[in-house]
């Protein structure tokens, strides 16, 4: 389509409402069958021949021309896109890519998380010890504890945050914390 063609919105419109609707893409079920349906398949495998099939029967279907493909990267997918629409470009989806490519990073991030976890063992011996104790200072220490814990138990969402990189940030601040507590003295009341 050139830039200068004005576009038939009202046929736009008929295609996409024709367009099988569906939020598992993963076994690519769709709605039943209605009036305006004009390709409703029961797809129960993502085989390249049925996904061939189904795209070819799609782009039949639509009104506009298929000008680009996105899809998770399953090699029977990339294999039927290549077979049924020849020279439209098909891309990996952004969350898919970004999530490969981080994964080098995130192995890298909760193997360093592991290691610091190991180093920050022995948080519950401390609450425990603090227990039966209602003094200010261990209420403050009863905070550190849960804070430890915190960081410790934070995953973040990979590939956006890297918890393992957070976690001496966290800990560095829990205990310059309570080291500014310890060089004043005293300890706050609530």
């Amino acid at each position: 389509m050139c830039a200068d063609t004005p576009i038939d919105f009202s046929s736009v419109r008929e295609s996409l409402l024709s367009w099988p609707q569906s939020n598992d893409f993963g076994h690519l079920r769709y709605r039943k069958k209605t009036a305006n349906n004009a390709c409703n398949p029961s797809l129960l495998s993502a085989t390249q021949a049925d996904l061939t099939s189904l795209l070819q029967t799609v782009r039949a279907s639509l009104h506009v021309p298929i000008v680009g493909v996105i899809s998770d990267g399953q090699h029977s997918i990339r294999c039927a896109v290549a077979a049924a629409l020849p020279n439209v470009p098909h891309q990996l989806c952004h969350f898919h890519y970004l999530r490969e490519a981080a994964k080098p990073l995130y192995e890298a991030d909760r193997h360093a998380k592991k290691e610091l976890k190991k180093c920050v063992r022995g948080v519950r011996p401390i609450e425990r010890q603090l227990e039966s104790r209602t003094d200010p200072e261990a209420e403050v220490l009863r905070g550190s504890c849960s804070a430890v814990r915190s960081a410790l138990t934070d995953d973040g969402r990979p590939p956006f945050v890297a918890s393992g990189l957070k976690l001496p940030n966290r800990l560095t601040a829990i205990s310059q914390s309570l080291d500014s507590l310890g060089k004043r003295g005293h300890c706050p009341s609530r």
